[in-house]
């Protein structure tokens, strides 16, 4: 149960730091940080006696399992670990997943990634990275520099780019271009050439129209079914 009270209180450590730097807001934050200070005081119990031999831990039908050595797992075949509410993985090192094919996470409400030391690092040996908002905007910040690197790179806008430079700006759009600086206007080039107009297509993907019901309606069901209090009921105490 102590353990359980530190771990608790790394969480609710590392969610304030999160939150602090924007990364978590209040509402997540506060509901996972309740849950689990709701069960901690349900495992701790209170009152009883111990000289009596009355103790107030476990008076609720909780399944704990504790060891100072360590506690593994193994199965040949599939794991499945289900909550009706929360749940809360805490490691006072690291936590290392390692796996054979493709890592999956489904997510209906979010994903929020924070590290407050040493920074991120995110790979593809091989294979491309695709970052899209299907629905709204990619935010990109960084206090210092922001670099892209590669053979080619190509900025496709549907109706305006505009890049601004300390006040001086180049906007981009189907009625024109339009440059302005407050300082001088430097142009290199073996020669110059004005041939007349022309221009090149957008190529703008298909986004999706509209948002699945049914799949929507499915996963619904399904977390009411989990979170369903008569799922919940337990016929009697267990311990181990």
């Amino acid at each position: 149960v102590q353990r359980l009270a530190a771990a608790q209180a790394q969480q609710q450590r590392l969610a304030a730091l999160a939150q602090q730097h924007g990364a978590l807001e209040a509402a997540d934050n506060d509901a996972v940080i309740h849950r689990l200070a709701t069960q901690q005081s349900a495992l701790a119990g209170s009152g009883g006696n111990p000289s009596d031999n009355i103790f107030p831990e476990f008076t609720a039908p909780h399944l704990l399992l504790a060891s100072p050595a360590g506690i593994a797992t193994t199965t040949p075949h599939s794991t499945h670990i289900a909550s009706g509410e929360q749940i809360a993985l805490t490691s006072g090192e690291s936590l290392s997943l390692s796996v054979g094919q493709r890592l999956i996470a489904n997510v209906k409400n979010g994903i929020r990634l924070f590290a407050y030391n040493a920074g991120m690092k995110m790979l593809a040996a091989s294979g491309d990275i695709q970052l899209s908002a299907l629905k709204d905007s990619v935010n990109i910040l960084a206090r210092l520099n922001i670099t892209h690197t590669a053979t080619q790179i190509t900025i496709n806008a549907k109706e305006e780019v505009c890049i601004n430079g300390g006040g001086s700006y180049s906007r981009w759009n189907a009625s024109g271009m339009t440059s302005g600086t407050k300082g001088s206007w430097t142009a290199h080039a073996a020669g110059h050439s004005m041939v007349g107009p022309d221009s090149l297509p957008v190529e703008w993907p298909q986004f999706p129209q509209a948002v699945c019901k049914e799949c929507e309606k499915a996963a619904m069901t399904a977390q009411r079914s989990l979170s369903d209090p008569a799922n919940k009921k337990q016929p009697s105490r267990k311990s181990i």
